[in-house]
């Protein structure tokens, strides 16, 4: 039953010969809106991300390792489609919408600017932070971190790490935005 479902679902193949010696290759008999899909979700997105991470005793000479990084609660995760041109991509849509139907499950207020080519995020991390979204956010940026490493030059990132002043800072412009 299954495979005459799959038979009218799929596109009518050529049966290959039980050849052991034969390759056949992922994508060989891919439809033409199949290479169409690939080939417009490999365009690459020139983006730029920021992390704003909040630390109690921010000094100016601070050099922090990725461990320790993972320790400070995360405030503010932004993102600059550098492209007007073009949409953003979906994926990326995907992952943001995902990050903000989580905060919402989990009862986590949060405010964010969400433009054509800027989308912006902020937790109050003034309060009681829960640890599980501390490994929300850390999750995000792992994401975003191996998306940079993948490609540096379409993908930049920058990290700030600062205090009360940088919170008051990023409070302000999230409430300029209502």
């Amino acid at each position: 039953m299954l495979s005459k479902i799959k038979q009218l679902i799929e596109p009518h193949r050529e049966e290959l010969p039980n050849d052991p010696e034969q390759k056949v290759h992922p994508g060989d008999g891919d439809s033409s809106e199949g290479r169409a899909f690939r080939e417009q979700s490999d365009e690459r997105h020139r983006m730029h991300i920021e992390f704003f991470y909040f630390h109690p005793r921010p000094s100016t000479d601070l050099q922090l390792s990725e461990r320790e990084l993972d320790r400070l609660p995360i405030m503010c995760v932004t993102v600059h489609f550098m492209e007007k041109d073009k949409p953003v991509p979906h994926w990326m849509s995907a992952i943001l919408k995902g990050l903000e139907d989580v905060l919402a499950a989990m009862e986590v207020p949060f405010q964010k600017v969400d433009q054509s080519h800027l989308y912006s995020i902020f937790v109050d991390v003034k309060g009681p932070v829960k640890q599980d979204i501390k490994r929300v956010f850390q999750l995000l940026v792992k994401q975003l971190y191996h998306l940079h490493l993948r490609d540096e030059k379409t993908v930049t990132l920058r990290v700030h790490v600062g205090g009360d002043e940088l919170y008051s800072d990023l409070l302000d412009a999230f409430r300029e935005q209502r």
